[in-house]
């Protein structure tokens, strides 16, 4: 090999650059699989029943009542395709639902009342950002029950407005409900796993690289075997 032939010094050339952008190329893919946050598909009740995530429900008797009694389809088929079926009874307690959130692949009917402050105790602060709330049914709306045409009708509608304009719902619905703990979107110095998919791109250009320059090589042998032929039979002639 002539080193000071302007071919080999395209090669190393080449080579270098190559391995500088693959390097670069890495680093990149990195970085921005860290800091970008994963898409968030599921949305309805439809989205999870089309996806590959398990499903469960709190062990509590309401939700064996309102599976039975619902009338929505997609919580019907859901119910018979994910939660209860042949093989499975996916009804746990509420520490063992939120445990099962947390390791991932899974998604549970439960009370917010009952899940928030597992999540808050439990959940680090990735986790609690990677959790989505899916709505199962809609809140229902609350009455009071009195006699028709009673005298008593006015003053709980007073006390009703007077409850609402003083805040206590909203107290006693803090108290009784914990919100969802905030997303922090701090650093995490945890450990990520990249996969070979996020870098096989320039491993599929490297390859298809490795393969022309097979076949180049191949044509030259043979070329230069057949231009050979072709002058030693000049010669004999």
């Amino acid at each position: 090999i002539n080193r000071e032939s302007t071919s080999t010094k395209l090669l190393i050339f080449i080579t270098f650059m190559y391995a500088v952008t693959l390097y670069q190329y890495y680093n990149a893919t990195i970085v921005s699989s860290l800091l970008l946050e994963a898409p968030r598909n599921i949305r309805t009740l439809k989205d999870l029943l089309d996806s590959d995530l398990k499903a469960g429900a709190h062990d509590i008797v309401y939700n064996y009542d309102y599976f039975k009694r619902t009338t929505d389809p997609v919580a019907i088929e859901l119910y018979h395709k994910k939660v209860v079926t042949a093989t499975q009874h996916n009804y746990f307690p509420a520490e063992k639902c939120m445990d099962l959130v947390r390791r991932g692949g899974y998604a549970i009917h439960i009370d917010t009342s009952v899940a928030f402050p597992l999540i808050k105790a439990t959940f680090n602060e990735r986790e609690i950002c990677d959790t989505t709330l899916v709505q199962m049914y809609p809140l229902q709306r609350m009455g009071v029950v009195m006699r028709k045409n009673t005298q008593y009708r006015e003053h709980v509608a007073n006390a009703i407005r007077r409850f609402s304009e003083a805040g206590l719902p909203q107290r006693l619905r803090s108290d009784v409900d914990e919100p969802m703990p905030e997303c922090a979107h701090t650093p995490d110095s945890s450990v990520f796993c990249v996969g070979i998919r996020e870098f096989s791109t320039p491993l599929l250009v490297l390859a298809l690289g490795m393969l022309l320059s097979v076949m180049l090589l191949l044509c030259e042998i043979i070329l230069h075997r057949v231009v050979q032929r072709a002058g030693l039979r000049d010669f004999v002639h």
